[in-house]
């Protein structure tokens, strides 16, 4: 298939972009999805392969499209979502400016997933570790179990995920876009501040109630 060997061409030419949105919140930085369009138009002008892409949108969720003019590839990305009043609504009950901001979101993120390209915040060199938020989980770190935030933290991502029919992955992207912060399993959750945590908690309450 000519346009993956296109895509792994291109790939390889990414240079991960400047984080040039700001959160003043968290006073933390995040990559727009004008950074990210650009970083994926620089790696396909540098590798020289006959290359294209956009994004689609197909039952509310944004696919990223890639052709090499003969050969098509559909990546699955985020699902639709809107911020409003700091609270995840429906699409039907949004303003535009929450659907404005959603779409752009869901663009950004879908995007970078496709490419492999770093948009969050690089929040002090949080690693990734294999924990999630499942209350099934008999592992948990002490620091789960003391801190009565990283157990609401769970139970809402549970709701948030029922009521919205996503993934546990989607929730952690919706945190991650809303607050600018990179919060990609629970263990970076426990990473941050307890101002960070509660303002994060905070928004999950308003997101389900």
């Amino acid at each position: 298939m000519g346009v993956l060997k296109s895509f792994i061409a291109v790939k390889s030419k990414i240079k991960q972009p400047t984080k040039d949105g700001k959160n003043p919140q968290f006073k933390s930085g995040y990559v727009t999805l004008d950074g990210v369009i650009k970083s994926v138009d620089d790696a396909i002008a540098e590798s020289k392969e006959p290359f294209a892409w956009w994004q689609e949108v197909s039952e509310n969720i944004i696919y990223t499209v890639i052709t090499d003019g003969e050969d098509t590839l559909r990546i699955q990305g985020f699902p639709l979502l809107a911020v409003q009043n700091n609270k995840a609504v429906n699409l039907d009950g949004a303003t535009p400016q929450a659907l404005g901001s959603g779409l752009t979101y869901a663009k950004r993120y879908s995007l970078a997933m496709a490419f492999g390209i770093s948009s969050d915040v690089d929040d002090d060199g949080n690693g990734a570790q294999e924990q999630r938020y499942d209350s099934s989980n008999k592992t948990s770190n002490q620091s789960k179990t003391k801190n009565p935030l990283h157990s609401e933290f769970g139970k809402l991502a549970k709701k948030i995920e029922s009521k919205n029919n996503i993934d546990e992955q989607q929730v952690y992207s919706i945190i991650s876009g809303q607050f600018g912060l990179q919060v990609n399993e629970f263990m970076d959750f426990v990473k941050l501040s307890e101002q960070q945590k509660q303002t994060i908690i905070n928004f999950m309450r308003n997101s389900v109630s």
